[in-house]
């Protein structure tokens, strides 16, 4: 716990020097938060119970490192998958015969006469596929899949996280599209466009979990074997 600490405050004080002399452009993390949060767990639960504890729980105190697990690959990849949303939402529009305007790869949709969307950065599918892989390492985890099983379940339930937030950009696009014939909603979506995106997506991503819970559950029984 004290070597948590320790380095947490002096990798601070290092990380603000540095960003001081990049001229305040940010700071620089030489040690993840997760990995001093691991040590400082780690520590507190070998100190008031002992190895032995430690051993069973290191499975939940190891999830600590997955805080904040994203802090480069985010920046190389954003752009790229908020494109690919765009294409998606583009393609979808035009194959319901939606007028709009802009090139696949824009980030802004327009729909005639002059309503539209924009492809934000949360629109890239990271939070959901962080999300749902984090959903497989737990429930592989608690169902005891066989670790060839548990990668492919994980794998399979971040790939699963891109194709949902692809839907829920071509829900946005049905909701657009529906809004230019229904007063109303087009005046709702103006006012209130990022929360009925959130209305949407959170009973949709909590089914997701759901379902990817109960094809962990058929991959433990399907695995069992007679005693």
């Amino acid at each position: 716990m004290a070597l948590s600490m320790a380095l947490g405050l002096g990798l601070s004080r290092i990380s603000g020097r540095v960003g001081y002399v990049a001229q305040n452009v940010g700071l620089i993390n030489f040690v993840p938060s997760g990995l001093l949060l691991f040590l400082y767990a780690s520590g507190a639960v070998v100190f008031l119970w002992g190895v032995a504890a430690w051993r069973r729980a290191a499975f939940p105190i190891a999830l600590l490192l997955l805080v904040n697990p994203l802090p480069l690959v985010n920046t190389m990849v954003d752009l790229p998958l908020q494109q690919l949303g765009a294409r998606v939402a583009w393609a979808f529009a035009r194959l319901l015969g939606v007028p709009i305007n802009g090139d696949p790869e824009d980030l802004w949709l327009y729909f005639a006469p002059g309503f539209g969307m924009f492809i934000a950065p949360a629109c890239n599918g990271l939070r959901s596929a962080v999300t749902l892989g984090c959903v497989a390492l737990v429930a592989g985890y608690l169902y005891r899949l066989t670790i060839a099983a548990h990668a492919l379940y994980i794998i399979g339930n971040v790939l699963f996280a891109f194709v949902l937030n692809g839907v829920r950009l071509c829900v946005l696009v049905v909701l657009n599209a529906v809004s230019l014939h229904v007063p109303f909603l087009y005046r709702a979506l103006e006012r209130e466009a990022e929360w009925i995106d959130y209305i949407l997506y959170i009973p949709m991503f909590f089914v997701a979990g759901l379902f990817m819970f109960g094809i962990a559950r058929r991959l433990r029984q399907s695995g069992r074997r007679p005693v």
